[in-house]
């Protein structure tokens, strides 16, 4: 990791851990999704000590912003969401802002093709190398196993 990330909490080094995207995150709160048991299985994890996770700071607000966008298309009522949003920020998932992460995202997000969002994710990956554990069809089907650190999260049955 680079000099310049800056972590919001200390990530404890005698257990796995793994870059966090948020379409594992979401899946915590939004139960009609695909994948929601292994993702759920991953939070529960980390509540009992047997992982953490790591993310780039946009994860935050891509989370809250999956949560509103349930309420518009009603998949969930504003409290719930209002709720769920209480538990996401409770979670205290250790970010990591720094330039380098930025300027790497875009050299990964051109190479691979992929959003700038998803480059972060990579380029955290990468610097930390630690596996990204997502469950973005789309990536999972851009990266086509090209990015090293992949955990897609159909496999994490088999890795965890």
């Amino acid at each position: 990791m680079t000099p310049d990330m800056m972590m919001s909490v200390t990530i404890q080094p005698d257990r796995p851990r793994f870059v966090l995207d948020a379409s594992i995150a979401t899946k915590w709160f939004l139960r009609d999704e695909d994948y929601v048991t292994e993702a759920v299985a991953l939070l529960r994890r980390m509540q009992f000590g047997r992982a953490e996770y790591l993310a780039p700071s946009q994860i935050q607000f891509e989370v809250a912003n999956a949560l509103c966008n349930a309420v518009r298309r009603a998949r969930m009522d504003q409290n719930l969401a209002q709720r769920a949003l209480s538990r996401w920020v409770a979670l205290r998932i250790p970010v990591v802002t720094s330039d380098h992460l930025m300027r790497d995202a875009m050299r990964l997000s051109l190479a691979f093709g992929c959003a700038f969002y998803d480059g972060l994710y990579l380029a955290l990956a990468e610097a930390t190398d630690l596996p990204l554990i997502h469950a973005d069809e789309r990536l999972h089907n851009t990266l086509a196993g090209r990015f090293p650190n992949e955990l897609w999260i159909a496999d994490v049955a088999k890795s965890l």
